[in-house]
C-alpha cells in the first residue's frame, strides 16, 4: 500500500521550500531518525509548561526537525509507507505533549487529528490540523501580550 497523496497546494509549497534549500548540506541520513529527534525534542514541554518561551522554543524546533525529515527523504529519495507511519506517529505524539501539558482544548485538537488521521488515510490524501503550528502562533500571542480575549494557553 502507497503512502497517501498530499493535497496539490501542499505538495506545491514542499516543491518551492525544497528548490530554496538546495543549496543546504542536507545529511544523508534516515529520516526516520529526524522523526524520532523531533518527538524527543517536545518531550521536555511536560516538565518545563510554566516556562512560556522555553516550550515555544523547543515546538519550533519540533516543527522544523518535523519539515525537515520530509525534505531528507525527499532528496534522498527515501520516501516510504513505513516512513510515512513514522512520521505521523511522532507528530500526532507530540501533540499528545500538548494535550497533556496544556488541557482540555489541546486534548480535543489532539484526538480530533487522530481520526483526520485514520481518515485521510482510508482516503488516501495526507490531510490533518497543523495543530503544533495552530499552538506556536497562540503561545507566541500569549507571550507577547496580545490578548484576543481567548483563553487556551495558561
Amino acid at each position: 500500500m502507497v503512502s497517501p497523496e498530499k493535497l496539490l497546494w501542499v505538495t506545491k509549497i514542499r516543491n518551492k521550500t525544497d528548490r530554496l534549500t538546495s543549496w543546504a548540506p542536507w545529511p544523508n541520513i534516515n529520516p526516520d531518525l529526524v522523526s524520532y529527534l523531533s518527538f524527543v525534542v517536545i518531550l521536555p514541554v511536560v516538565f518545563f509548561a510554566d516556562r512560556l518561551f522555553l516550550v515555544l522554543i523547543l515546538v519550533c524546533l519540533s516543527i522544523l526537525l518535523d519539515w525537515s525529515d520530509g525534505l531528507i527523504a525527499r532528496r534522498y529519495n527515501r520516501s516510504s509507507v513505513h516512513g510515512y507511519w513514522v512520521d505521523l506517529i511522532s507528530d500526532r505524539l507530540g501533540e499528545a505533549v500538548l494535550a497533556i501539558s496544556f488541557g482540555d482544548l489541546w486534548l480535543t485538537l489532539f484526538v480530533t487529528n487522530i481520526l483526520i488521521s485514520f481518515y485521510s488515510w482510508q482516503m488516501k490524501t495526507n490531510f490533518v490540523m497543523p495543530v503544533r503550528l495552530i499552538f506556536l502562533l497562540l503561545l507566541a500571542l500569549k507571550i507577547f501580550n496580545v490578548d484576543l480575549g481567548l483563553i487556551i494557553i495558561n
